[in-house]
């Protein structure tokens, strides 16, 4: 399966592409972005 989105920040409204690969069982074989970078939920509370 595969999941695209165009997710834009909430503070500089900058767009970035995201692209998600999962096998099967909805497990993520493969994931990127451009314009961005992907963090984990401790960064993103800690941010928020």
């Amino acid at each position: 399966y595969l999941w695209r989105k165009t997710i834009v920040d909430g503070r500089c409204f900058r767009k970035m592409q995201a692209q998600v690969q999962f096998d099967s069982r909805y497990r993520v074989v493969e994931k990127e972005i451009e314009g961005g970078r992907f963090v984990g939920r401790a960064e993103w509370e800690a941010n928020r």
